[in-house]
């Protein structure tokens, strides 16, 4: 006999979200990680002592780290997919029943900070997550900037030797990309071909 699902909503259920994520998940091992009590000291001088409360700065910065994991362009993006997605909320420290925040005061709130505070987070975060093992990668890096020389705009390939944490220990060589024919799926690059 063929079964057939009916769904019925209930009033109350037994839901514990720690459950639901599993152990090996990334956010659940993100949340693990990350320390991130720092952020209210940094963030303290942005706030007055009355009026209503705002978001949570650790709560912003986690959504706004979300947004970079996941590739997602805007910050309504960002609201609708933590909404639906249990990692994420479990990750930010909400439940099911709890409203989001609305994605405009996530802009607001991006306004609020200076790029120092931004800064510090990506170094901290960054930080933690190579002494707990999650990042790796401290062989090199390949960093495409355009920038202007003379009348004409130029890419360049850098190649850079990564020390510790991601610090720059030198540049190894740059090398001008030469723009590849129309037709052509190679790109030169002062005599090597890499494909495109």
């Amino acid at each position: 006999m063929q079964g057939r699902k009916t769904f019925e909503e209930r009033l109350f259920t037994n839901f514990l979200l720690s459950d639901r994520v599993p152990a090996d998940n990334f956010y659940r091992r993100l949340k693990d990680t990350l320390d991130l009590r720092f952020i209210y000291k940094a963030t303290a001088k942005y706030y007055g002592r009355e009026g209503q409360e705002s978001i949570d700065p650790a709560v912003f910065f986690k959504l706004i780290l979300v947004g970079y994991l996941e590739n997602l362009g805007s910050d309504r993006r960002i609201i609708n997919t933590a909404s639906m997605r249990l990692d994420i909320l479990y990750f930010i420290g909400y439940t099911l029943e709890e409203p989001l925040p609305w994605h405009s005061t996530l802009s607001r709130t991006r306004q609020l900070y200076s790029d120092d505070v931004f800064r510090e987070l990506f170094k901290r975060v960054l930080k933690e997550c190579i002494n707990k093992g999650m990042v790796s990668g401290r062989r090199q890096a390949v960093v495409l900037t355009p920038y202007k020389t003379g009348q004409e705009s130029e890419n360049r390939f850098v190649t850079v030797k990564l020390g510790k944490y991601g610090k720059r220990k030198k540049i190894i060589h740059t090398r001008r990309a030469i723009k590849p024919s129309p037709g052509s799926r190679a790109r030169r690059l002062h005599g090597d071909v890499s494909q495109v």
